[in-house]
């Protein structure tokens, strides 16, 4: 159920924010591109180790392969445990754009900094509500709105990638 949502969210936001990953970058013919959501098991030079409930896959990784944590990242960001949600191509072993811990939190905004601003709401399922302070910076998608919007009170859905617990990067900001 968890990874379902996952999936939902990260389209939906892909979707909306334009950034939808290049599915078919790779693909060499009429080969179906794929979506995987798991747990890092391993990482590796060129690859990593993905654990889910199917089971436990390798993607391997090449030079054109994008990973997103807060921003686009290299390899080495990338930690056993990490979240992550990747796009594949080709025949599904190769990762064109990787996810990493990803989340999604609705709350209200309690206090607005310049690059940043805090919100009590919920996240993901398990997680316990509680404040979460939202980093923003030039690549943070406002959907239908700005930052300077942004108002004690109002509501708000955050999606980004978790930097630390209760701290996230914002990919998109819907303020409501």
């Amino acid at each position: 159920m968890h990874c379902q949502r996952f999936i939902q969210v990260t389209l939906v936001l892909a979707l909306v924010t334009g950034s939808v990953p290049s599915l078919f970058g790779q693909s060499s013919g009429v080969a179906r591109p794929c979506v995987d959501v798991g747990l890092v098991a391993a990482v590796h030079r060129k690859s990593l180790t993905i654990k889910n409930d199917d089971g436990t896959k390798v993607y391997q990784l090449d030079d054109r392969t994008e990973i997103t944590r807060g921003g686009n990242v290299s390899l080495s960001k990338v930690r056993v445990g990490d979240d992550v949600m990747l796009w594949c191509a080709g025949d599904g072993s190769i990762a064109t754009n990787i996810l990493v811990n990803f989340t999604h939190w609705e709350g209200t905004v309690t206090e607005i900094y310049p690059h940043s601003f805090v919100m009590y709401g919920k996240g993901r399922v398990g997680e316990a509500p509680g404040h979460v302070t939202v980093l923003i910076n030039g690549n943070t998608n406002f959907v239908q709105s700005a930052f300077k919007e942004l108002k004690v009170g109002r509501g708000v859905e955050v999606s980004g990638s978790i930097m630390a617990p209760k701290r996230v990067q914002a990919t998109a900001v819907r303020i409501y």
